[in-house]
């Protein structure tokens, strides 16, 4: 479960912007894209959570508090957008 409270959020080249839940799920199934955009959102203070296919991404979604932001591949392997 992500529950952050009152943290701050830190993106390039602007001010901190207090944020209570920047929580961020990661749906993609390519490992390198995966990766890059995992650092990336780490590096701007994000917290990340990371599902290789749909059918775990849409696990973490029914979980209590899930994440705000997603970033979701359109063809996944279990369940897709199509």
């Amino acid at each position: 479960m992500i529950t952050p409270e009152h943290e701050t959020l830190h993106s390039p080249g602007s001010r901190q912007i207090p944020n209570p839940d920047h929580s961020v799920l990661i749906a993609e199934d390519d490992a390198i894209c995966r990766k890059i955009l995992q650092t990336w959102l780490k590096t701007w203070g994000y917290r990340v959570v990371v599902a290789e296919n749909g059918i775990k991404a849409w696990e973490i979604l029914q979980q209590e508090n899930p994440p705000k932001l997603l970033i979701l591949d359109w063809v996944m392997p279990g369940i897709d957008g199509t």
